[in-house]
């Protein structure tokens, strides 16, 4: 017989053993919607921050910054030297291809006047990348009529691969100066006192 202090439950089908505890329990509230509270477990985040203290913060501590510092200057070490003989190496090619192309079209402007260009550093440009008659006077035109028929020898006249320097003088050699150059010997250098014996 069923009383008021023991209110009837339908099991339909159900096993009268009690049910395990669900891992969710809904609690109602008189007032509003219910609110659904999850259960911790022994092996829950929160349960092992609690047994073993706060959790890590993200990120990495001063020694393993201070760790790939040191490989990463070790790295620059090894690595940087070899870039910047490159580079010397690249330098001294393209002054070397500079140096023998200047000397061969100051020959073969020799066999065109009779002696090498008399002028220097932009007089000498002009006679080097421009139309020239058989007095050196420089055109930016050939003219057959007034016999500008020689050249241009050098389409643009290069600069000290190491300086950057393009100046043509009989100067004293300095580390900022270019090209040495003399019309009497046809004699072509650098003037940069690094490569003057190239």
């Amino acid at each position: 017989m069923i009383t008021d202090r023991q209110p009837a439950r339908e099991t339909f089908g159900a096993s009268p053993q009690a049910d395990p505890a669900p891992p969710c329990v809904v609690h109602s509230q008189p007032a509003g919607s219910p609110t659904v509270r999850i259960k911790r477990t022994a092996h829950s985040p929160s349960s092992r921050n609690t047994a073993r203290g706060r959790a890590r913060p993200g990120g990495l501590s001063v020694v393993e910054v201070l760790i790939v510092v040191f490989a990463l200057a070790i790295t620059a070490a090894l690595v940087v030297p070899h870039f910047a003989g490159a580079s010397d190496d690249a330098k001294r090619r393209a002054l070397e291809s500079h140096l023998k192309t200047i000397r061969a079209q100051l020959e073969l402007y020799k066999v065109h006047h009779g002696r090498y260009p008399p002028g220097l550093n932009q007089a000498l440009k002009d006679q080097l990348c421009a139309y020239t008659d058989a007095q050196h006077a420089a055109s930016p035109t050939r003219n057959e009529q007034t016999g500008v028929v020689f050249g241009p020898y050098l389409f643009a006249f290069p600069s000290n691969p190491f300086n950057g320097a393009s100046d043509v003088t009989r100067t004293p050699a300095a580390l900022d100066k270019g090209w040495f150059y003399d019309p009497a010997t046809g004699e072509f250098r650098t003037n940069d006192t690094l490569h003057d014996s190239l």
